[in-house]
């Protein structure tokens, strides 16, 4: 959905924007600016927040499984020495 959105709400407000002004309604534009503006910097801000809480998981994520994987690590270690003390 965000790409979506992504892709068409700058060109409909860009088409928005030519149509007002080619129309010559510039008071009409100037709030459809302001409109426009307002909303891309609340998209923008947005967007940002929700990566970085993305970014912070994902990094959660990542040390979780490097725990694991060096809990693992150990644990064939010592897994192969047991199996070489039986031969």
């Amino acid at each position: 959905m965000w790409e979506l959105l992504a892709k068409t709400l700058p060109v409909i407000a860009l088409l928005l924007v030519l149509l007002l002004h080619f129309a010559e309604l510039q008071h009409t534009l100037d709030y459809i600016m302001i409109i426009v503006a307002v909303v891309f910097a609340m998209t923008a801000v947005i967007w940002w927040w929700w990566m970085m809480a993305f970014a912070r998981k994902l990094t959660e994520v990542n040390a979780k499984s490097l725990d694991r994987f060096d809990e693992i690590a150990k644990e064939l270690k010592d897994l192969r020495k047991e199996i070489s003390k039986k031969k």
